[in-house]
């Protein structure tokens, strides 16, 4: 298939563009269902996370802070029920 261009000096045959090729993922539903099974995995993987470090807390033994304060330079602080006091950086 070819058209025929007229104008100019003399006449050109341009053939035509080929139909494009569809390259990687087939269809919008595939990529969907594939970026819903990344954020369904990136999830349990983060309960999972929770789960195995459920026990692992800030003051150690189980304990919950007393208290707790932030600064302007976004480090927290924490008072623990012995008297330590433990500061995380974020």
């Amino acid at each position: 298939m070819s058209r025929r261009l007229v104008g100019g000096s003399q006449d050109a045959e341009v053939p035509a563009l080929p139909a494009p090729k569809h390259q990687g993922l087939r269809s919008r539903r595939t990529a969907i269902l594939l970026l819903l099974g990344a954020c369904v995995v990136v999830f349990l993987a983060g309960m999972l996370s929770g789960w195995v470090n459920r026990n692992h807390t800030i003051c150690g033994k189980g304990k919950i802070p007393v208290s707790q304060r932030s600064d302007l330079l976004g480090n927290t602080e924490f008072r623990c029920p012995d008297g330590r006091t433990v500061t995380l950086s974020s």
